[in-house]
């Protein structure tokens, strides 16, 4: 009984974990993201390359294309902000995203709360 516990004990740990992205490549390309609401549904797509050394992205969707300057890599997740205008009034999207069985996986923080995405690659 002793030796099945310990079995049982040593395999929890062995269980694979989460792989996190290794470096910035691994987002490079295009995502996209359907999201469900009660106004129906919108997809943005996520698009992510490198300029020299500097991670740069865009997205599109229902409210047009926005060029993102500057997204970050840190500890296997990137992060990166965008300001929507709408109505007269401006709104800041903060997006943290990092990779999971292939699929991005993050949050999108507003003024108004936290709402989660996942984001399926491109294949082009």
């Amino acid at each position: 009984m002793k030796k099945v516990a310990l079995a049982f004990l040593a395999a929890a740990f062995i269980a694979p974990l989460p792989v996190q992205a290794q470096s910035a490549n691994d987002f490079l390309g295009e995502w996209e993201s359907t999201v469900e609401t009660q106004r129906g549904t919108f997809t943005t797509t996520y698009s992510f390359w490198m300029d020299g050394d500097m991670l740069k992205g865009s997205m599109s969707g229902r409210m047009g294309e926005t060029v993102i300057d500057e997204v970050k890599f840190e500890e296997g997740k990137i992060t990166f902000s965008v300001t929507r205008e709408m109505r007269g009034n401006s709104m800041t999207l903060t997006y943290t995203a990092w990779l999971e069985d292939g699929v991005m996986q993050g949050t999108m923080s507003t003024p108004r709360g936290e709402r989660e995405f996942t984001a399926t690659r491109v294949e082009t």
